[in-house]
């Protein structure tokens, strides 16, 4: 049975329309057909409340969503694989791949930025890395401790999927808020910062 109603839908069997998701914009509910026509997109909304009958719903042991697709339509949300397929470094795909990275095991030690801005549990922030380079910064919302990711500027996808830590950075995130970096971590003063941190103390 079909249930998604965009059109052209080639796996409409497989998810309700509010999961269509545009190969155009990324958006959903609608498809390449119907984006930037928004009396088109408009007409699917009239379908967003329709659902996948209750024994043929996602199975998938992460999935957020199961009402509006089956496990054969599951996407994953770190890394975008289709039913059940997963990118080399997704940890949704392979429980092993580690979320977090050791803050004095890559470039300058971002701690003290991290520290200084009071995180609080549940939230995370980021930061410049250096050489397009970015940290991220959580408090742990069980322990209160701070955790670490370190996303390298070649590691977007740019070249191919297998390099792609992506689906790591999502993971880390997942289910924390972003928090505001207060004034005084601007990035000249982030820069002074990390540049002191490279200098040798002085000797006497």
């Amino acid at each position: 049975m079909a249930y998604c109603k965009v059109g052209g839908c080639r796996y409409a069997a497989s998810h309700a329309t509010v999961a269509h998701r545009c190969g155009k914009c990324r958006g959903y509910g609608h498809g390449q057909m119907e984006c930037d026509n928004l009396s088109a997109v408009r007409s699917l909304s009239f379908y967003f409340q329709e659902t996948i009958p209750f024994d043929e719903r996602c199975n998938e042991p992460m999935c957020d969503n199961r009402a509006s697709h089956t496990t054969a339509g599951h996407v994953c949300v770190l890394c975008d694989g289709f039913c059940g397929t997963h990118l080399k470094r997704c940890p949704n795909g392979d429980r092993n791949v580690c979320i977090t990275d050791d803050p004095l095991s890559i470039g300058f030690d971002p701690r003290p930025n991290a520290e200084s801005q009071d995180i609080e549990p549940g939230h995370y922030i980021t930061f410049y890395g250096g050489m397009g380079c970015a940290w991220y910064a959580r408090r742990n919302a069980l322990n209160g401790g701070l955790e670490y990711f370190f996303m390298h500027s070649d590691c977007y996808g740019q070249y191919g999927d297998d390099s792609s830590d992506m689906p790591r950075m999502r993971a880390f995130i997942r289910g924390y808020k972003l928090q505001e970096i207060r004034d005084d971590f601007s990035p000249e003063n982030q820069l002074n910062l990390n540049k002191r941190q490279a200098e040798p103390e002085p000797t006497s």
